[in-house]
């Protein structure tokens, strides 16, 4: 029972975090406050944090918050990564869009 609550809550999370995604996406750019929300998310969510796309999510922030400066183009980057998150963009993959993928496995 514990592990289908679990599945639930990734779940919930994931669609939570495609959410997110097509939101920010959605006017074509990435604010510095939108990507603070998305940091925000991720460190409220370590659960997630072996779930695809959250590891690459999570990845992608940590090196473009680790100099505490945001570049344009690291928010260009986000913003690509973003789209292909929320199946916006030109390297998306409809197939993947909603699956659980381990990452540390």
């Amino acid at each position: 029972m514990l592990e289908f609550e679990g599945i639930l809550r990734r779940n919930r999370a994931l669609q939570e975090l495609l959410e997110l995604a097509r939101t920010v996406v959605a006017d074509g750019v990435v604010t510095k406050v939108e990507a603070e929300a998305f940091r925000h998310w991720v460190d409220i969510n370590p659960d997630m944090s072996g779930v695809w796309p959250v590891e690459i999510v999570t990845r992608t922030l940590t090196r473009v918050f680790a100099d505490g400066e945001l570049s344009e183009r690291e928010l260009e980057e986000l913003l690509e990564l973003l789209e292909d998150v929320a199946g916006e963009g030109e390297g998306a993959d409809p197939e993947e869009l909603g699956k659980l993928h381990r990452t540390d496995e």
